[in-house]
């Protein structure tokens, strides 16, 4: 796969500039600290960038990606019968993919969980009609 990095960024340009592009180097494969590097800016700013700029974007292609290993995984997992070795790394690459399409899109991936009701206020309230009256209690201490 052909990969176009960026030119190297002018000093002055701003990495917000740059998410359409990162964003779109990101989904077509392209990990995004070479095209930092590429760029000419730090990943860290990169993804401060994206974060700020367009984070539901960054996480929908998070998990399309997540998705991809997935598919990926599953397929090595019912091609391969005989090799143990190929078998264990797909299980364990199906088993990350799983966790984290879980927390990039838990909606779909998620446990399921019980609707949370919230907490239950119960108030009783008690008017007498009568006077009190005392009441006589006996215990009695049984043995076994």
């Amino acid at each position: 796969m052909a990969e176009s990095l960026p030119s190297p960024t002018k000093p002055g340009t701003s990495a917000t500039a740059l998410v359409p592009e990162a964003l779109s180097a990101y989904e077509q494969g392209q990990q995004l600290p070479d095209f930092a590097t590429a760029a000419g800016i730090g990943y860290r700013t990169l993804m401060r960038a994206i974060l700020a700029a367009a984070p539901d974007e960054w996480y929908e292609l998070q998990s399309v990606r997540a998705e991809e290993r997935l598919h990926k995984a599953e397929d090595e997992l019912e091609n391969q019968t005989s090799d143990a070795l190929v078998i264990s790394r797909a299980r364990e690459s199906a088993r990350a993919a799983q966790w984290r399409l879980e927390r990039l899109n838990r909606r779909r991936y998620g446990q399921d969980q019980a609707p949370n009701t919230g907490q239950v206020a119960i108030s009783i309230h008690i008017t007498r009609t009568e006077p009190a009256q005392a009441i006589d209690i006996k215990a009695e201490r049984v043995d076994e």
